[in-house]
């Protein structure tokens, strides 16, 4: 496994330091006090909404804002990633639809990492609803087995910049050993990211509009 120490890794954070300094008036995170609930001992499955090119990155920024000490990896299709596959020096691994002995031995593989997985399978707009995901997600959370399941939600909203904001919210911790359905995930998700969409922006927007009034 790749060390995010690596070199790939130094590049990368310095890469994202300039491009959302450039892309973005903030890039906020509401980590709900998960840092504190995380357990050292098992892997962590972060899925979210898939909407933007910046999807990944921002995971990336929020798994380096929790301080995780584990492996960080970002799960996509294999087709995508022989693409790009500098990608691979920066944790990604490709799987392949209706390839099951393939997939399971990827997924088995990221035993105690933290994984990025997005269930939707390919970006939709961020105001669609229902969120729809593949069941596939099932197959994940079994070879991962024991793990965290974080549940985050990822809004870009312009306010009143130039430049956009990114919301980072992380939902609800679910353990593997208390998981149902694919289902679940998608409720837990979307309710995220209505709460981060309607109620945060609502409270930034009333916040920068006070402090533009009083200046």
């Amino acid at each position: 496994m790749i060390s995010v120490n690596s070199w790939a890794f130094k590049l990368l954070n310095a890469y994202l330091a300039i491009r959302f300094r450039l892309s973005f008036h903030e890039v906020l995170f509401d980590l709900n006090g998960s840092e504190s609930l995380l357990k050292k001992d098992q892997s962590v499955l972060i899925i979210a909404n898939h909407s933007t090119w910046w999807d990944g990155f921002f995971i990336y920024a929020l798994y380096k804002k929790l301080g995780l000490k584990k492996e960080f990896k970002v799960v996509m299709l294999e087709s995508e990633l022989k693409k790009f596959s500098f990608l691979r020096h920066w944790g990604a691994v490709g799987v392949i639809p209706k390839d099951k002995i393939h997939n399971d031995q990827v997924i088995s593989g990221l035993q105690g990492c933290c994984v990025s997985f997005f269930p939707q399978g390919q970006m939709y707009p961020q105001s669609q609803r229902p969120l729809i995901f593949r069941s596939g997600i099932e197959s994940v959370i079994q070879k991962l087995h024991p793990t965290q399941i974080l549940c985050v939600a990822l809004h870009i909203e312009p306010f009143q910049n130039v430049k956009p904001t990114a919301l980072i919210k992380v939902g609800e911790i679910i353990s593997s050993e208390t998981f149902k359905t694919y289902q679940e995930m998608e409720r837990l998700v979307e309710t995220n990211l209505n709460e981060t969409a309607l109620n945060w922006t609502k409270q930034i927007y009333s916040t920068r509009s006070t402090l533009q009034w009083k200046s």
